[in-house]
């Protein structure tokens, strides 16, 4: 993933029972992503937190 070049942003669930949220780190290291956010969900962020993602989804627009 190092050769990823497109602006990248990491948004995970602290409480995901599939992947630990030590993944995001990774993720975000391997992809050099701007950001990476921890919310308190489990797998599926975006439905358990929408209005969360959509400000860091909206912050994350504004600066590409």
């Amino acid at each position: 993933m190092s050769n990823v070049t497109a602006p990248a942003l990491v948004i995970w669930g602290l409480d995901d029972p599939f992947l630990p949220h030590r993944f995001a780190d990774e993720l975000g290291n391997a992809t050099r992503a701007r950001a990476v956010f921890k919310l308190r969900s489990s797998h599926w962020p975006m439905i358990e937190r929408p209005a969360d993602v959509a400000r860091e989804l909206e912050a994350h627009w504004a600066h590409v």
